[in-house]
């Protein structure tokens, strides 16, 4: 499978940055995770959340989300249905996480979507999320200036964190080097 190498332990060090920063600020707070694969970062976020919605097309991974007394969902919908349907629902997204950002809009690729970017910035537009962390691999923002464009999208979020992290330097791949950067919503 083409992502398989994500469920390394190794791959959860991308997590790390994320799992401090929201440490204290996910209580009873609609989480939106915005093609996640399996859900993978569910395991390691505090269990206060109000609820947790995930999204992705994936088959063959099954999903690590298991019941609790929250509201605890996987949609197997594409990123442009997944935002449809939060919208004409009226969601709340109080976080959106958007972990494994593919690039598919500016290098097509079979695996990633060509939409994602625009339905992450829809999903800004209408859910306002308080917090805003996107993750992904250098290699976007090196190329394309992909998360640097997309923050420039963004005008209502200043960044407050950023962190380069290599997951697997023995590896020495691109995939291995990846990027997070998290948002906080501007109160005016």
């Amino acid at each position: 499978m083409t992502w398989d190498y994500l469920k390394s332990a190794k791959f959860y060090r991308r997590f790390d940055p994320i799992i401090d920063y929201l440490s204290g600020k996910t209580a009873d707070k609609a989480i939106i995770d915005l093609d996640c694969g399996y859900s993978p970062i569910l395991p390691f976020l505090d269990t206060d959340y109000g609820a947790y919605l995930g999204n992705d097309i994936i088959d063959d991974w099954g999903t690590d989300i298991e019941g609790t007394d929250k509201l605890v969902a996987f949609v197997k919908l594409t990123d442009v249905d997944f935002v449809d349907m939060i919208i004409r629902d009226g969601l709340e997204v109080d976080i959106l996480l958007c972990l494994g950002m593919g690039g598919g809009d500016v290098r097509p690729e079979k695996a990633e979507s060509a939409t994602l970017r625009d339905s992450f910035l829809r999903i800004i537009k209408h859910g306002k999320p308080q917090i805003v962390i996107t993750e992904g691999i250098q290699l976007w923002e090196q190329e394309y200036r992909y998360y640097s464009k997309l923050e420039a999208d963004m005008p209502d979020y200043k960044r407050v964190e950023h962190h380069l992290i290599d997951c697997d330097p023995a590896w020495n791949d691109a995939v291995a080097r990846r990027e997070v950067r998290i948002y906080e919503r501007i109160t005016k």
